[in-house]
């Protein structure tokens, strides 16, 4: 996990970070000391989304089940100095929520355990914007071509027309 070249971030059922790599220092800006035992929302997750993410782990809370979990997503993360940038996060749960007793229908939590690996796609969302504006410039390029041939077909044949009559 420390060498790994994706940020780890290990946090707890109620969202509190409990391991910070040093690529998720690299990555969001922060030092591990300064990230250990707060809440992840605080930390990285952008204010559009931290209801959303309290939401998904009360349900986990409440269900054992999350639709985020064990699939590849890309969403937006938050840097310490503020800006917004484009992360790819898929989250594993280590040690699953279980019921609190045989056959008992109230689900409790016994200290699940989530991680997360994230990847900062700034360069790849780059890379596909610049690849967007060369194709529609390349589209454009080829319009542009093919109404020139157009217009300079038709002023060329109208004289000739007329010679051709004469």
């Amino acid at each position: 996990i420390e060498t790994a070249l994706d940020a780890v971030i290990g946090i707890d059922s109620q969202g509190v970070i409990v391991d910070w790599n040093p690529q998720a220092e690299r990555i969001f800006g922060w030092a591990a000391e300064e990230v250990t035992g707060r809440p992840l929302d605080e930390v990285i997750i952008p204010a559009a989304y931290r209801e959303a993410h309290r939401n998904g782990m009360a349900n986990y809370r409440a269900t054992g089940d999350g639709p985020v979990l064990n699939k590849r997503i890309e969403l937006e993360a938050l840097h310490r100095d503020g800006h917004v940038f484009p992360v790819e996060f898929s989250i594993a749960v280590l040690r699953p929520w279980q019921p609190a007793e045989p056959g008992s229908e109230v689900v409790q939590d016994h200290g699940a355990v989530f991680s997360a690996f994230i990847r900062d796609i700034s360069e790849r969302r780059r890379a596909e914007q610049a690849m967007v504006h060369a194709k529609d410039q390349a589209e454009a390029t080829a319009r542009a071509k093919s109404d020139f041939l157009a217009v300079m077909s038709h002023e060329i044949r109208t004289p000739l027309n007329g010679v051709m009559g004469m």
